[in-house]
């Protein structure tokens, strides 16, 4: 498993949420799980992701991926 940062600004601050994945495409999909609200439509894309967040006021950053030693 690698640990992946990405920073979020949610309209009033800006934080790094990490998450704990076997690839970047599961990290997207646990950031993804863990931001939409039930009601939201499932995003296509992380594209489309980005989009549905900035519309809601949020900016999400690029990832990071720490090595685990």
């Amino acid at each position: 498993m690698n640990t992946y940062l990405i920073p979020i600004y949610d309209g009033e601050d800006t934080y790094i949420d990490s998450v704990k994945a076997r690839n970047l495409e599961q990290a997207k999909d646990r950031i993804i799980d863990s931001y939409l609200d039930e009601d939201d439509d499932v995003p296509a894309d992380w594209d489309d992701f980005i989009s549905i967040m900035a519309d809601k006021g949020y900016g999400i950053g690029n990832f990071y991926e720490l090595s685990e030693f």
